[in-house]
């Protein structure tokens, strides 16, 4: 039995298995988003309270921040979708 190689990692599994279990999950991607989503807010809302903006509101604020990261980075767009 001097030569014989066994391969005892994938032995009897197909392709689409081992893919399987080297995936990584998805789960970052809310918190960059989220991440991204405050600071947005954070300097947008600084700029509404300096006074001299383009936002009359703090609402309008708010949802031209989710605008732009929708636009800015398109993979959180389905982290803000609604439910």
């Amino acid at each position: 039995m001097g030569n014989i190689q066994t391969n005892l990692v994938d032995f009897g599994k197909t392709k689409k298995e081992t893919k399987k279990n080297t995936k990584k999950p998805r789960k970052r991607k809310k918190g960059k988003c989220k991440t991204y989503l405050e600071q947005k807010i954070a300097l947008s809302l600084s700029e509404y309270k300096k006074g001299n903006s383009i936002y009359q509101t703090r609402q309008q604020a708010i949802a031209s921040a989710y605008s732009q990261v929708k636009k800015e980075h398109p993979h959180c767009k389905r982290v803000f979708k609604k439910k």
